[in-house]
């Protein structure tokens, strides 16, 4: 029990606007209970271990299967717990898989290509700065999510407790630097006026992600202690900003060393996207480019995918498409990298990229 316990777990959500579970999975051993039942130990053993009475267990118990996360009758979480041994065991990514996944993306770059030439926003980047964004983010997670969760998966997010979501416990293995398993993720910023978006496997703990500096970080990059970190660093945006329009900007040499050592300038060119709603509209059309033949793809796979989730702890208990949900970022992850490996994206040194989205006028 210690052993699964002394672990270090990521609590992963899928969701949007208030769609989040409506117990604190982090009070009262909430989510160690989950953890342990997933394990296979039986509840009199958790509430032994923890020197919990049978009404505290249950009081635990309650809670969760109230918020629609377990399995009252089987005493089993309804999402997914993944350890780095039942990732490996129970969501394997074929090869084949990855390799047809490739040739499709390989495939259309000079459309992709013809995309970025064409959008005010992205042309005047280099496809390195781009390309971890593009082929990752847009062609396969968060711009594609929608059309593989209603055409893959054909279903709703699951409704817990009036809200849908999706959920997991994953374990980050600790001598990996990047977050669980390595997948990829994008996090959203609204910082004044602009939404800062950063993608990538290294977000947490990062002293070169804008959206979780604090007053010492950005002191250390831009040389200023601010006396308020959201209003310096809408400034810093604004500023960005406004020299991604006009070349010519003002802008002090120590902010000009600070988004360099961002890697969001290069001597004195921005270096990364600055997207209004026009831009936008094309990341859109990358995206539904890759739709339908990826879509066709994974449901080739589909037979092969619900024989694993069969076989599986998960099944009975967290539904299929829960399963498949978490499966296909292990999946993108593991096409991004070997896009990575075979030189068709580059993966900054920081393990993330950044673009800022400007509203519309």
């Amino acid at each position: 029990m210690e052993d699964w316990l002394s672990r270090s777990w990521e609590h992963k959500l899928i969701s949007s606007g208030d769609n989040f579970p409506t117990v604190n999975l982090r009070r009262e051993h909430r989510a160690d209970v989950a953890l342990l039942l997933h394990a296979g130990f039986e509840p009199d053993s958790i509430a032994a271990h923890f020197g919990w009475s049978a009404d505290e267990l249950q009081e635990r118990l309650d809670a969760l299967s109230g918020a629609g996360l377990l399995d009252a009758t089987r005493h089993r979480p309804t999402f997914p717990v993944l350890s780095v041994q039942d990732v490996r065991d129970h969501m394997p990514v074929p090869d084949a898989l990855i390799d047809e996944t490739v040739a499709l993306i390989e495939g259309r770059l000079p459309e992709v290509q013809e995309f970025l030439q064409s959008t005010p926003g992205l042309r005047r980047l280099s496809f390195e700065d781009v390309s971890l964004l593009i082929l990752s983010d847009v062609t396969l997670d968060n711009w594609q999510i929608n059309a593989v969760e209603r055409d893959f998966l054909g279903s709703e997010r699951p409704e817990r407790d009036g809200r849908r979501y999706y959920f997991a416990l994953q374990e980050d293995a600790p001598d990996d630097s990047t977050e669980a398993f390595g997948i990829y993720g994008n996090q959203y910023r609204g910082i004044g006026p602009f939404t800062l978006g950063v993608y990538g496997n290294r977000r947490t703990g990062n002293p070169l992600n804008f959206a979780t500096l604090d007053a010492e970080g950005l002191e250390r990059l831009f040389g200023v202690r601010p006396d308020s970190v959201s209003v310096f660093k809408q400034g810093l945006l604004d500023l960005l900003v406004r020299a991604s329009g006009d070349p010519d900007t003002a802008m002090p040499d120590e902010y000009r060393t600070g988004f360099v050592a961002l890697g969001w300038m290069d001597g004195s060119r921005i270096a990364i996207p600055v997207l209004r709603p026009e831009d936008e509209e094309a990341l859109d059309g990358i995206a539904a480019l890759y739709a339908d033949d990826l879509v066709a793809l994974l449901r080739r796979h589909r037979s092969e995918l619900v024989a694993r989730y069969d076989a599986s702890p998960y099944a009975g208990s967290v539904s299929i498409e829960e399963y498949l949900i978490w499966w296909y970022h292990v999946y993108y992850t593991a096409v991004t990298d070997r896009l990575a490996a075979d030189g068709l994206l580059h993966i900054p040194e920081s393990g993330i990229t950044s673009y800022v989205l400007v509203p519309g006028d």
